[in-house]
């Protein structure tokens, strides 16, 4: 009897062991990123314990602007970071070695709406009427700014006519509406406030005649974080692949993870579009950017858009 007790002592011990040099395993991963529902795998994977089933100890921070991402990732205030392509390409070109371990989704029409809307009382209807008019944009040369002013150069506008400041989403409503701007970039569940209010008169769906079938965002590292947590990188992919999965199967409750973050009212919530994610990232995502961003001034110099993409 005494034998069999300390076995089962043993074997308890030792169960106790393995779940405690288990716990000691997670990761701790702090993620940055804009409240945004295209980021919707990343909130259910927080949401759903899926990043810890996985072995990552992940926290969420929510950044006012895109564009302050890469200077945290060097830091290492942050290990990853929900970076537009247009950002991370000018980071790089500023010398940040920088890698895209992932995409976040693909611009794509049922996504969540982006329009630019003018303000009241301005009449702006046309893309020419936007010259010598003030735009606010929720990040400059963040991919949204760039998508904006690919969409007056294809309508005959040259965009440096058109002054653009930079404000977060939350803030646009009042903007547009006190006229502080004479226009702004808005995307859903702020366009839909901005509707029903009537704060605004919608323009165009501008992403849809330009990046259609691009990424949104990349999942960014340093190259330096990612040659060194190999497991991480795998485990933090295999996540989102998973929160993609259960977004697609259950999407009512995918949205209530989504309003974890994002805290909207209850009825704008029961209609949020759902991002279509590709986790996937090839060069070619990184190299149509950084053609963009090279024709419009915005880099100086050549990218090497495999050297930034993760294995």
């Amino acid at each position: 009897m005494t034998i069999r007790k300390t076995l089962m002592a043993g074997l308890i011990a030792g169960t106790m062991a393995a779940m405690a040099t288990a716990a000691l395993a997670q990761t701790k991963i702090a993620i940055g990123t804009s409240a945004n529902p295209e980021v919707a795998a990343l909130y259910v994977a927080k949401q759903q314990g899926i990043f810890e089933k996985n072995g990552l100890d992940a926290t969420i921070e929510i950044v006012a602007l895109n564009p302050t991402l890469p200077a945290s990732l060097l830091a290492d205030s942050l290990q990853i970071g929900t970076v537009t392509p247009t950002v991370f390409i000018q980071a790089v070109d500023n010398g940040l070695d920088l890698s895209a371990i992932g995409g976040v989704s693909v611009v794509h029409p049922g996504m969540a709406r982006v329009f630019l809307v003018a303000a009241p009382g301005t009449n702006l209807t046309k893309p020419e009427d936007f010259v010598g008019k003030t735009v606010a944009v929720p990040g400059l040369n963040a991919i949204l700014h760039v998508a904006l002013q690919m969409w007056f150069q294809k309508h005959g506008v040259d965009s440096a006519k058109v002054t653009y400041v930079e404000a977060p989403l939350a803030t646009v409503g009042d903007l547009l509406k006190s006229n502080k701007v004479d226009a702004s970039i808005v995307i859903d569940p702020f366009l839909t406030r901005i509707e029903q209010s009537n704060g605004g008169t919608l323009i165009a769906p501008f992403t849809l005649e330009t990046i259609e079938g691009q990424q949104t965002h990349f999942y960014t590292t340093t190259t330096a974080w990612a040659d060194a947590n190999p497991e991480a990188v795998a485990a933090f992919r295999k996540s989102i692949q998973e929160a993609s999965d259960f977004i697609a199967a259950n999407p009512d409750q995918a949205r209530q993870d989504v309003n974890a973050f994002l805290k909207l009212p209850p009825e704008v919530v029961t209609t949020l579009a759902l991002p279509k994610t590709k986790i996937e990232v090839e060069a070619a995502d990184v190299k149509f950017f950084a053609d963009v961003m090279k024709g419009f001034g915005l880099v100086s110099g050549e990218i090497d858009a495999a050297k930034h993409v993760a294995k």
